[in-house]
């Protein structure tokens, strides 16, 4: 009996893990908290998010430039997320590494987007952003 309901509660809480992750799949567009904030390269971020498991991969649209960066390090855990974003298109320092971060529940999140190699700064630029879900 205590065997069977330990396996039940088991079962339970990773169903509900399983759940929360594939909540994070899909379009989301982030837009910085205000225009003011946002860095030249985009007014705005697509993020295009699949899970497995505690994996994140996809696709992060920076616009113009870096442009379309596959995502790598993706990790959920909870309603906590986290990925880098290798730009395709070279800069004089080489190609952008972007880092992002957050915290998300039902259609919106909350994003910090961190610049990790453009420039050589001793505390690399952070951007805070809002997201909304895009249903097609």
């Amino acid at each position: 009996m205590r065997f069977s309901r330990l396996a039940i509660t088991l079962v339970s809480v990773m169903t509900v893990s399983m759940s929360a992750h594939a909540n994070l799949a899909g379009r989301w567009k982030a837009t910085f908290k205000t225009a003011a904030e946002a860095p030249t390269c985009c007014s705005n971020v697509i993020l295009d998010l699949a899970t497995d498991g505690d994996r994140i991969t996809g696709t992060a649209d920076l616009g113009d430039w870096p442009g379309l960066a596959p995502i790598t390090e993706g990790a959920v855990k909870a309603d906590h997320f986290s990925f880098t974003a290798m730009g395709q298109a070279d800069s004089s320092t080489g190609r952008p590494v972007v880092q992002f971060e957050g915290t998300f529940e039902g259609d919106k999140m909350k994003v910090t987007m961190i610049w990790q190699s453009v420039g050589n700064y001793p505390h690399p630029p952070k951007w805070e952003m809002l997201a909304q879900r895009i249903v097609k």
